[in-house]
């Protein structure tokens, strides 16, 4: 509160002035004793009010009978290049009736109409590696989206951008035309709205096809699995070779070669018959075969269970993407291409991933080169075994227009690095800080931050298929069957014409 009625009270609120005791909210101020406002108007004009300034002036006030005094708000208005001052009465006050206000509009509200002001807005660049041109490219989606939102902000608030296109520090500002991060080194630099959206750089990759990696029929089990099974029938085989003959030898007096050879080969198709889970007329007298034939048909019996719900779930349901970490990365023999921006090359330079080092040296000897454009490095990531290290949201905006749905399908994506929010960036200590801070939450909450994100950034292409699909069965999975069963035929024709040919010998020779 001051007194202007006090000797030297200009002076000291000029010196205050100076100082930027009147920009922002963050000092409040009540002068009285003021006799008229057109005696002080230049005095207070000096002061170099703007819109950001919270003062209020107590002014006596002879034609109304029932005020004493007006109360007055006090601010600056931007016009031709200096702040001018405006004065608004906003409610008066006396000794019988008190304090009445007339305007009950918020300071937000009283202000926000910013008419014959021009800001300047400039367009921040880095240069890192690669030409100008290059890299405006890659900044163009952060610059298109940021210029949207300055032009909700121009409908808002009703003032004029003059845009420059230079690097931040070569001249004046108001703010940055793109939407960008808060850095360490530009804290000092520029004041920050509420964040207006995320970036995010991830992998990129198309999982292999699950389908073409493995035969149909042999992938309920692994190869592994395949081959204890088949040394578990040899060994069921070889046990009952040696025990139904000896069953044999119970029943009468030991059996002869030619019996035996044929015992050992009705064990054989035995074997295979419970394998292929048919019955059988073998006639057993002893406990050891029968728990060795009830345990083989349990045995399969559980198999062929696994066996036929792996198949049909191959049917109906769209196989997993089991890659999901650098290590099966590198196991599956990628390369990893990284897009030549700073945010991926900072990050590059910083991490220590042992996983991450394999697959550059990946790339790098396949390549010669692991530094790519955004549409360089998804057409490279199309063409084979290589991964993608990139901003999200370009690459999305990428994959959407140049990608099939059968790639959009197989679009897998690794983390490496958590979402970084972009703000909407003002110079340190402007006057129209705080007032945009609070339209930025204002056209957030309604809402209108997403639907301009939407217009600029393309979200993860979902793929067509989801979880369930219809039952199909194509020829290229049954082919190994047709293939088997074309052998045979042959196998079998062969055979039966050197059988005619034996038969037709053997009955000239007789």
């Amino acid at each position: 509160m001051v007194d202007m009625n006090c000797h030297g009270a200009g002076g000291i609120l000029h010196a205050l002035s100076v100082r930027g005791y009147f920009n922002g909210e963050r000092y409040s101020w009540f002068l009285f004793g003021m006799r008229a406002l057109e005696e002080n108007r230049e005095l207070l004009q000096r002061l170099n009010f703007t819109v950001s300034s919270n003062v209020h002036l107590l002014l006596p006030n002879g034609t109304d009978v029932e005020a004493n005094y007006t109360i007055h708000e006090a601010y600056g208005h931007w016009r031709a290049q200096s702040w001018q001052l405006c004065i608004l009465p906003i409610g008066s006050w006396n000794g019988t009736s008190g304090l009445k206000i007339w305007d009950k509009r918020s300071l937000y509200q009283r202000r926000m109409n910013l008419s014959e002001t021009e800001l300047s807005g400039v367009s921040e660049h880095f240069f890192v590696s690669g030409t100008e041109e290059s890299l405006k490219n890659e900044t163009s989606e952060a610059f298109s989206y940021g210029t949207r939102l300055w032009d909700v902000f121009m409908k808002v608030h009703k003032f004029s951008i003059k845009q420059g296109d230079m690097p931040v520090g070569t001249e004046s500002f108001d703010f940055i035309v793109d939407a960008v991060e808060i850095k360490q080194e530009n804290i000092n630099s520029f004041d920050y709205t509420a964040a207006v959206g995320s970036a995010q750089s991830v992998l990129l990759f198309l999982h292999p096809d699950v389908d073409s990696t493995r035969n149909p029929f042999l992938r309920p089990f692994s190869t592994c699995t395949w081959l204890a099974i088949a040394a578990l029938f040899l060994v069921f085989g070889l046990f009952l070779c040696k025990l139904l003959p000896f069953e044999r030898e119970l029943e009468r007096n030991r059996p002869q070669p030619e019996e035996l050879r044929r015992n050992e080969n009705g064990v054989w198709v035995l074997v295979v018959g419970i394998f292929c889970q048919q019955g059988f007329i073998e006639k057993t007298n002893t406990y050891a075969s029968r728990i060795t034939l009830f345990t083989m048909f349990v045995f399969t019996v559980l198999i062929y269970q696994f066996y036929l719900t792996h198949i049909v779930s191959f049917l109906l349901v769209v196989p997993p993407k089991t890659i999901k970490t650098l290590k099966q990365l590198a196991a599956n023999d990628y390369g990893l291409a990284v897009e030549n921006v700073p945010e991926t090359i900072e990050f590059l330079n910083t991490t220590e991933d042992e996983y991450l080092a394999v697959l550059l040296e990946k790339q790098l000897a396949s390549a010669g080169n692991v530094y790519y454009d955004a549409a360089d490095g998804i057409a490279l990531m199309a063409s084979g075994k290589n991964a993608f290290l990139c901003d999200a949201q370009r690459a999305y905006k990428l994959i959407r227009a140049l990608y099939t749905d059968e790639q959009r399908c197989a679009l897998q994506e690794i983390p490496l690095m958590p979402k970084t929010p972009v703000h909407l960036a003002m110079a340190k200590g402007s006057p129209m800080t705080e007032l945009f801070r609070i339209t930025a939450q204002r056209i957030i909450e309604y809402s209108m931050v997403e639907y301009e994100r939407k217009q600029c950034y393309t979200d993860q292409p979902r793929c067509a298929d989801n979880e369930v699909k219809m039952p199909e069965v194509n020829l290229d999975q049954v082919s190994s069957v047709l293939v088997m069963q074309l052998a045979a035929i042959i196998v079998s024709v062969v055979i039966l014409l050197v059988e005619i040919g034996v038969q037709m010998v053997s009955a000239r020779r007789h």
